[in-house]
């Protein structure tokens, strides 16, 4: 699936992150194809299907709790900018009198 270039990058989380999402082994592939049965060639295709669905799952979660927590620092920083300013502020107009 080609994305456009307007569509913005998906953020991940970093390794250990306690909301990083996790996936179950890849098993795409194996078997070259036609070499399976019927039978086991539609496993083999639903169990693909799956997984994709399980990838698609956890880099959408990923990216949403990526970008929570960098609004969220973003916030705070814009906090800590206002909270220092007002001092260094107050201080000037308290000297000049």
């Amino acid at each position: 699936m080609a994305r456009s270039s307007t569509e913005e990058q998906k953020l991940t989380l970093p390794a250990g992150h306690p909301q990083q999402a996790f996936t179950g082994p890849d098993l795409r592939g194996r078997t070259p194809g036609g070499a399976l049965p019927e039978s086991e060639q539609q496993w083999d295709d639903a169990n693909a299907e799956a997984y994709e669905a399980e990838l698609a799952a956890a880099e959408e979660h990923e990216d949403r709790v990526a970008r929570e927590e960098l609004k969220a620092q973003e916030a705070a920083a814009s906090e800590a900018e206002t909270a220092t300013a007002a001092p260094a502020g107050a201080e000037k107009a308290t000297s000049k009198s």
